[in-house]
Formats: C-alpha cells, structure tokens, sequence
C-alpha cells in the first residue's frame, strides 16, 4: 500500500519592514482615534461587530490586521475619514468635510 506524501510547507517568509511599519502605525492611529473618540476597545469592537478578543489582538504588540471589510464602520464609528485611518494624512477636500460634519 502507497503512501501519500504530504506537500512540504514552505518556510515562512521574513516579514516585510515596510509593511511592519505600516500595520504599527496603523495600530498606533486606530488606538488613538479610539481613545480620542473615548470608547474603549470593547465598545469599539462591538459597533464593528467583531469578537472584544479580535479588537485586543489588533491593537496588541502581535501585528493583526484589521479586516479591511470593517473599514467604514471603523472611519463611522471614530468619525475619522478612512483616508486618514489609512495613511494618517487628510486630504483638503476631507479636512472641509470633517468640520462640516461636527
């Protein structure tokens, strides 16, 4: 009777610099906005409706990343544009927006 070989894992790759500094400053905004906002990660992660434990790994030293497909429920809840929870930068345009809105 033959036996089936079992594919080998590939070694994992070093982790990109530029993506590591980009996923901790990321983190670094999103905690700040959070506190800005004065919510606490667990009532953050409750208007995301994603699992108190999932919002502790994002914001922790272990590099998680957001899921991408919370992004606007994030820029609502914070009242940040996703422009800047994405590069910490706002636009002109969104900057007139933001004030609009307050």
């Amino acid at each position: 009777m033959a036996t089936a070989k079992r594919p080998t894992k590939k070694p994992k790759a070093p982790p990109d610099p530029a993506a590591t500094a980009y996923y901790v400053a990321f983190r670094d905004r999103l905690v700040a906005a959070r506190e800005a906002a004065g919510l606490s990660a667990a009532s953050l992660a409750e208007l995301l409706d994603i699992p108190a434990s999932n919002m502790k790994q994002i914001e922790g030293k272990r590099l998680t990343r957001f899921p991408l497909h919370k992004l606007e429920r994030l820029s609502l809840a914070l009242r940040l544009p996703i422009e800047f929870l994405v590069t910490g930068k706002i636009s002109r345009r969104n900057r007139a927006d933001t004030r609009e809105a307050a």
